[in-house]
C-alpha cells in the first residue's frame, strides 16, 4: 500500500522571515559628520593628485592651475575638515579627541 502524502497547504508568509525590513535606528549626528569628514578627504586627495599630474605635465598653464586646485579647493576642504573635526569634539558623547586624520 501507498504511503499517503500531505496535501494541507501551509500557511504562506507575505513576506520571507529573511527579508523583512529591520527597524534603522537613527544616525547621530556624530555619525553623519563623520561620514561628510570622509567624503571631503577623499576630495581633498582627488584634488591634490591632479594638482601632482597638472605639475608633472608641466604645460605652458599646468602649473597656474594646479596652485589653483591646491590652495581653492585642497586647502579649503581642509578647513572644511578641520571645522567638522571641531563640531564633533564638542557633540555629547563624543570621544575626546578628533576623527583620525
Amino acid at each position: 500500500m501507498a504511503a499517503a502524502k500531505n496535501t494541507c497547504a501551509r500557511k504562506a508568509r507575505s513576506v520571507p522571515h529573511c527579508l523583512k525590513p529591520r527597524p534603522v535606528p537613527p544616525e547621530s549626528p556624530a555619525r553623519i559628520l563623520s561620514a561628510v569628514r570622509l567624503r571631503l578627504k577623499f576630495v581633498m586627495a582627488a584634488a591634490f593628485t591632479v594638482c601632482a599630474a597638472l605639475k608633472f605635465q608641466n604645460a605652458e598653464l599646468d602649473e597656474d592651475i594646479a596652485l589653483i586646485v591646491g590652495r581653492c579647493v585642497g586647502d579649503e576642504v581642509d578647513r572644511q575638515i578641520e571645522a567638522i573635526d571641531h563640531v564633533i569634539g564638542r557633540l555629547p558623547g563624543a570621544r575626546g579627541r578628533e576623527a583620525p586624520r
